[in-house]
């Protein structure tokens, strides 16, 4: 019998539902983390234990330092197994934050390699 990790799906954007929904059935915990214009989006309610919201700047970005301290704080409670990016813009972010807390999966170092 396999053990349930928790998976952290992190996306800018309206995307991923149905791995978020094959992970929840898989017996997974599924936690989402996306920009807070995207709360009435059709998300796989279902599917999601607990959902984090973060609001973008004018252009339209993530403050890292927020993202990175709202995790910081969400780690105190919870082991998240793994980090992942929902869409190809957020790769570099999501490998920046396995680094930083030392999540497995890909860093920086290996997203640039050609």
């Amino acid at each position: 019998m396999s053990t349930a990790l928790t998976f952290l799906c992190i996306s800018r954007f309206f995307k991923g539902e149905a791995l978020m929904e094959a992970a929840h059935a898989s017996g997974h915990k599924v936690m989402l983390l996306t920009s807070g214009k995207l709360r009435n989006e059709a998300w796989p309610w279902e599917a999601i234990d607990e959902v984090f919201y973060i609001e973008e700047d004018k252009q339209g970005r993530w403050n890292m330092a927020h993202v990175q301290s709202g995790l910081a704080h969400l780690l105190r409670r919870n082991k998240i197994d793994r980090l992942i990016a929902m869409d190809d813009f957020d790769v570099d972010k999501v490998a920046d934050l396995r680094e930083h807390f030392r999540i497995t999966g890909m860093g920086q170092s290996q997203i640039f390699q050609r």
